[in-house]
């Protein structure tokens, strides 16, 4: 049985990376890849030739015509059309695998939950048996891997090269190597820094839910100006090199703060429900409304509702209270925590798919933040740890313990093994690094 589903394991597989799609675009060609590798792609060719307008594919080398953004992005790869034949298949082959995953607990369980695997096999079943006939038909018109290698691969093998060498973070060591003391003269509470931004000029905010400030400080950990709010921020997003945007719970309200130069307050704009979560999507905000109606919002950059996700069936699902959210290094995916829900979810904006991460020990699950492998780092409130988990969710792994203490936001340092790590109600940021 395991055989009839390797055609499709080899179907969800980036020929550039070799590992599963994430996000994938489709080429005229008929070929997929991952959008980060078909951006890397197109910047390495660009970096030969600036000029440049058309590019081989990288496996069958089709002559294909590199897209122009109205919006003047440099994330060329969003102008080719997601893949949804390889996205419907990637689902497919998730739900096969979770039906398989699941497994009675103990004797006195067999009863209840065997009708519903059998429900899920059934409804799994015949989908599976035709994306593999879909899939045994394509792979007949195509070449192997190793066939549709050709000299126009050589700016690709780098990156193949390093994938496969590199030492998955989850197999070193974590150590604690600095404190960051966040207690400044002007508080009158213990802090409680609920969000940490790493900041383009190495410098870092960090939001002080209890002290009601946003605080800036240096790349070596010494602090240099804060900012008070009228009531406690919450969470706060990155939005231009000069600019962050930090929501006002109780205000229903989202507070731009120009940080080029002294820390001051611009803009601010209204939203219809209480904001806790932020984080930028290119020219867009998603905003997380915990116990107010447990949505996610998408709004434009003048705070205009473009979009609400909440499943219909989210107390089935017990998708409640949507607390904090992040995105990953090229925003394409971004990732909220369900406190009431124990659950992560993950949502593509580029073709809606979304999946969901849960497990016994992810009680109260609050900051997340991936590295640049694309691993997913959740701080457990409830379970006092930081858990590491893979971009495809099969690996979940407890990085770092903390007996006495509640973490509750991460945020990794561009381009360093280095994380930081606050926790509730204290006055000291760790400072972790992978050795």
């Amino acid at each position: 049985m395991c055989d009839d589903f390797r055609p499709i394991r080899d179907m969800i597989e980036c020929p550039i990376c070799l590992s599963s799609f994430q996000c994938p675009r489709l080429l005229p060609c008929g070929h997929s890849f991952c959008m980060s590798c078909l951006q890397s792609y197109i910047d390495g060719k660009r970096n030969e030739n600036p000029s440049v307008t058309n590019l081989p594919c990288p496996a069958c080398r089709h002559t294909t015509h590199i897209p122009d953004l109205a919006d003047g992005s440099n994330n060329l790869a969003l102008g080719f059309p997601a893949s949804h034949v390889i996205v419907k298949l990637m689902d497919i082959h998730r739900q096969s695998m979770l039906a398989r995953s699941i497994v009675p607990s103990s004797e006195s369980n067999i009863t209840h939950l065997s009708p519903k695997t059998d429900r899920i096999v059934t409804d799994t079943q015949t989908p599976i048996n035709h994306s593999i006939d879909i899939s045994s038909s394509l792979q007949s018109n195509l070449t192997t891997l190793s066939d549709m290698k050709t000299p126009e691969m050589h700016l690709s093998e780098p990156f193949i090269s390093s994938e496969a060498n590199s030492t998955s973070p989850s197999t070193r060591n974590v150590s604690k190597v600095a404190e960051i003391v966040v207690h400044i003269h002007k508080d009158n509470s213990e802090c409680f820094i609920t969000c940490i931004l790493d900041l383009p000029d190495s410098r870092y905010l960090f939001i002080d839910c209890n002290n009601k400030a946003a605080k800036i400080f240096g790349e070596n950990y010494m602090f240099h100006e804060s900012l008070s709010l009228s009531v406690g921020p919450y969470c706060a997003t990155l939005v231009s090199n000069t600019e962050v945007a930090v929501t006002l719970p109780d205000k229903k309200r989202i507070q731009f703060l120009e940080i080029h130069g002294q820390l001051r307050k611009t803009r601010k704009i209204k939203t219809r429900l209480k904001c806790w979560g932020i984080v930028a999507l290119c020219n867009q905000l998603a905003i997380t409304t915990g116990k107010d109606e447990h949505y996610v919002l998408i709004l434009d950059r003048k705070g205009q509702e473009i979009r609400t996700i909440r499943p219909d069936n989210y107390r089935d699902l017990e998708l409640l209270d949507p607390h904090m959210i992040s995105t990953n290094r090229d925003q394409t995916i971004f990732y909220v925590s369900y406190w009431k829900g124990n659950t992560l979810v993950s949502y593509c904006t580029l073709d809606n798919s979304a999946l969901s991460y849960t497990g016994p020990t992810l009680q109260g699950p609050s900051g997340t933040d991936t590295d640049r492998d694309g691993n997913i780092y959740v701080c457990i409130f409830h379970s006092r740890c930081v858990e590491q988990i893979s971009p495809d969710g099969t690996v979940i792994h407890q990085l770092i313990c903390t007996p006495s203490k509640n973490p509750v936001a991460v945020r990794f340092i561009r381009g360093t093994d280095k994380f930081l790590v606050s926790f509730s109600q204290c006055n000291q940021i760790d400072v972790y690094e992978f050795s």
